[in-house]
């Protein structure tokens, strides 16, 4: 009777697995992506001209090619810095300079997407730019709520008052 039981759960949590949607049919139509990056509804508010269009189009391509770049070379450390725990002995010098140069590649990346975000405020027109500007600060203060919600930030930002503190571990 167990068996039965164990064999028709796990047969449901499988089917059940299968018939979730995937990763790709999970976007919402609406956040569709135009030339350029940009959701339909973001150039749809701002009225871009054609030649705007153009302009922001390159600067998306120059800003993702950038962000594969970073990203390529953050998760390159993160496996270092995988590696160097793995090790016999790790190094704590070692992981914390691997750390450091990861942070140090987030922080680009942030520069990156600022820049960006700069630049494509110069090419608007001022009633352009007041809508930039509100979207600007919507999608900051929602990247920030994600970042708080992650297990890996919170537990960051313990150990650093922890350091700060001066206190054991």
């Amino acid at each position: 009777m167990k068996r039965l039981l164990i064999c028709l759960l796990t047969v449901f949590a499988v089917i059940g697995g299968f018939a979730q949607p995937s990763r790709g049919e999970r976007h919402n139509p609406d956040q569709e992506k135009e030339r350029g990056g940009f959701p339909r509804e973001t150039m749809h508010r701002l009225n871009l001209t054609e030649d705007q269009q153009k302009q922001i189009e390159h600067l998306r391509s120059v800003l993702r090619k950038s962000e594969i770049d970073l990203n390529a070379k953050i998760a390159s450390k993160k496996v270092d810095i995988e590696e160097l725990f793995r090790a016999q002995t790790p190094d704590k010098m070692k992981i914390d300079e691997s750390i450091n140069q990861a942070a140090q590649l987030r922080g680009e990346a942030a520069r990156a997407r600022v820049a960006f975000w700069f630049d494509v405020n110069k090419i608007l027109t001022s009633d352009q730019q007041k809508i930039w500007h509100k979207i600007g600060l919507r999608i900051l203060h929602r990247r920030n709520r994600m970042m708080e919600h992650r297990p890996h930030f919170r537990m960051r930002e313990k150990m650093m008052r922890r350091d700060q503190e001066g206190s054991p571990r």
